[in-house]
C-alpha cells in the first residue's frame, strides 16, 4: 500500500521521462516539418526562377525581331523620303519649257524648222 518515497520518485522520473520523450519527439516533428518547408519553398522558387528565366529569353528573342523590324522599316521611310525629293524636282522640271522641248523630241520626233537631223545608217 505504502510505496517508499524511492519508488514514488522513480514513478515520477519515469513519467517526466515519458513527457520528455514526447517532448523530444514533438521538437523532432517540428524540425522535419521545418526542413519540409524549407525545401518546399526552395523547389518552388527554383521553378519560378526556370520560369522567369524561359519567359526573359522568349522577350529577348522578341525584342531583337522588334529591333530589326524597326531598322527596316527606317530604311524603308529614309528611301520613301529620297523618292519624295525626286517627284518634287521632277514636278518642278515638268513645268520648264526645256522639258517640254525634251519630251517633244523624244516621244513625237518634233524639231525646229530650220534643224539638220543626221541619222546613222544600217
Amino acid at each position: 500500500m505504502f510505496k517508499s518515497i524511492r519508488e514514488k520518485n522513480k514513478g515520477e522520473l519515469n513519467m517526466g521521462s515519458n513527457k520528455r520523450k514526447r517532448r523530444v519527439r514533438y521538437q523532432r516533428n517540428q524540425i522535419r516539418r521545418h526542413k519540409m518547408s524549407i525545401v518546399m519553398i526552395s523547389a518552388v522558387l527554383l521553378l519560378l526562377v526556370v520560369v522567369v528565366s524561359a519567359n526573359i529569353r522568349d522577350l529577348q528573342s522578341r525584342n531583337q525581331v522588334q529591333i530589326e523590324r524597326e531598322m527596316e522599316l527606317k530604311a524603308q521611310i529614309e528611301e520613301e523620303r529620297l523618292r519624295e525629293k525626286d517627284i518634287e524636282y521632277l514636278e518642278i522640271h515638268i513645268q520648264t519649257p526645256e522639258y517640254i522641248m525634251e519630251l517633244a523630241r523624244e516621244k513625237l520626233g518634233l524639231v525646229y524648222p530650220n534643224e539638220i537631223i543626221f541619222r546613222p545608217v544600217r
